[in-house]
Formats: C-alpha cells, structure tokens, sequence
C-alpha cells in the first residue's frame, strides 16, 4: 500500500476478477493452463489431445478455438448438466453449431477429480480417464478485491465497482462504475 495518499478524495477500485483455479492433485502441473491466459495468448500454444474443464462461455470459446484448428482433439468437460447454461441463447446457437462441426466432445455431469501425466481422470457415473496433452482450466472468475482492502480503512472514501465486487457481464461492471462517478 502506498506510503502517502493525498491529492484525492475517493478512489473507485476496478480491478475486475481473476479465475478460479481447479483444487486437484495435479491442478498446478506444467500441462495446465487457465482459460482466460490462453485466449489472451499468455500462454504456449495448447496442441494435440485438449481437455478443457469448464463449459461456460470462457471454456466454450477455448475449446471451439482449438478444436478449429487442424489436428487437436478437443473435449469440454463440465460439472452441470449441460454447457453454456449462464450464455445468451445467441452465444448457445453459435458456440453448439461450431462444436458440433468440428467434433468437439461434452461431457456433462462430470466432475475432475485428478490430472496426471496421462490426462484427467473424471467421475462422470464411474471414473474414467480423458487423455489429454493440455488441460486448460476455465472454471469461473472470482473477485480480485485486494487493493479495495488495502484502502478501505484509508481516510478516503473507497467505492468498489465491477467484476472486484461480484463477477457479473460488462453491463453490470458499467452501470456500477457510473453509479460511483455519481455519488462522488
């Protein structure tokens, strides 16, 4: 936290969310990648067998952008009973057609319980495994609301906006923001 804050009197915090990352044996191996780096392209270039855990929007976007390209095997696993359950029905239209065209596997109702060297082992009514050369995890966002709890006992007034109070779509990070640009 900075020694001395002066010059102002309210700081609105939007420092978004980070993701949530898979609490498994074998979550922090070297194959394991998060969903959001890889779209960002933060990360090597995941090629072969492709497991993505996680069917939301961010897994569904990871796995449809590998899966595109030629000689990836790509599978989405999900906990609930089907993907994309919280998307738009124009993202569920779109995202279903590009999946199934390009062979792109769902496993719904299953849950990773380990990832090893081999691939995922899942539970899915029995374990069994999922080869898999690269696990990218996109499994949800959380809020990142450290600075927020750095200065909320500073004598500024301290609003929190967006994604670092609760992850939500771009529509409520904006309506937050301009709610605080009001009341300040």
């Amino acid at each position: 936290m900075p020694t001395q804050l002066c010059c102002f009197d309210a700081v609105i915090v939007a420092t978004g969310a980070q993701p949530v990352k898979l609490p498994v044996p074998g979550g922090d191996n070297k194959n394991v990648l998060i969903g959001v780096d890889v779209l960002d392209g933060k990360t090597e270039e995941p090629k072969g067998n492709i497991v993505v855990v996680g069917g939301g929007l961010i897994g569904t976007e990871v796995a449809v952008d590998y899966g595109i390209r030629t000689g990836n095997n790509v599978t989405i696993v999900e906990m609930l009973p089907r993907i994309m359950s919280d998307c738009s029905d124009s993202d569920n239209i779109v995202y279903s057609q590009m999946i199934a065209e390009h062979n792109i596997k769902v496993m719904t109702s299953a849950r990773v319980v380990e990832i090893n060297s081999e691939g995922v082992i899942v539970d899915c009514k029995g374990k069994k495994l999922v080869p898999a050369d690269y696990v990218i995890i996109a499994v949800g966002m959380k809020p990142q609301s450290e600075l927020y709890t750095q200065l909320e006992n500073s004598d500024l007034e301290v609003i929190s906006v967006g994604d670092c109070v609760q992850t939500g779509k771009i529509y409520d990070a904006i309506h937050t923001g301009y709610k605080a640009g009001l009341r300040i």
